[in-house]
């Protein structure tokens, strides 16, 4: 089991590793263009704490709030457009269905107000373009490490927990101690009762 572990945990940072990839991505300012009418709600449940073998035992409620939108940037004299999928919760408080509808609509409306926007983009591809900050690849490779660890984790403790179970209980000695029956006459009582009167 603890080989298992091990395996996992390197599968995973070899899986991290390979996603840090040379490609930086470079600032520029855009110009809004259009935004989703409206924009949309969703909600998942999170774990707040949890146990040492890996069972949340207390959760939270995530609400979503996310628009799409679509800009224009020039890098390096070249015009590009994109669009991309804001999300609105990372930059208001968004604590229920209406938040996301009231706040959206303001957002909305301040984003076509707004003269200018942070693009990211990578220079070698401008089509690869975001309007949220991409997560850095290091970024991306530590939680493939992290996630390696969880699992290793998970597996120590169930492990421990199945040979805890399939471990066989203490053996009385007493309990299956053989017992030998010989009869009388091979033993040579004299003194049977069926040989008595």
């Amino acid at each position: 089991m603890v080989l298992s572990a091990v395996v996992v945990v390197a599968s995973s940072i070899s899986a991290g590793s390979a996603l840090i990839l040379p490609t930086e991505y470079q600032s520029v300012d855009g110009i809004p263009l259009e935004v989703e009418d409206e924009a949309s709600h969703s909600q998942r449940q999170e774990c707040v704490i949890k146990k040492q073998e890996g069972r949340c035992i207390n959760y939270r409620r995530r609400h979503m709030c996310k628009i799409e939108i679509e800009y224009s940037f020039i890098p390096e004299g070249t015009n590009y457009s994109g669009n991309d999928v804001a999300d609105i919760d990372q930059e208001l408080v968004i604590n229920r269905a209406n938040d996301c509808v009231e706040k959206g609509a303001q957002w909305r409306t301040d984003f076509l107000n707004r003269t200018s926007l942070t693009i990211y983009y990578d220079a070698n591809d401008p089509a690869d373009n975001h309007y949220m900050k991409p997560l850095s690849p290091a970024g991306k490779s530590l939680w493939w490490v992290i996630g390696g660890l969880c699992v290793a984790v998970l597996f120590f403790f169930v492990g421990k927990e199945m040979r805890s179970d399939n471990s066989p209980d203490e053996i009385d000695k007493d309990e299956y101690k053989p017992v030998f029956t010989i009869p009388a006459e091979e033993a040579g009582d004299t003194n049977s009762p069926l040989d008595s009167d």
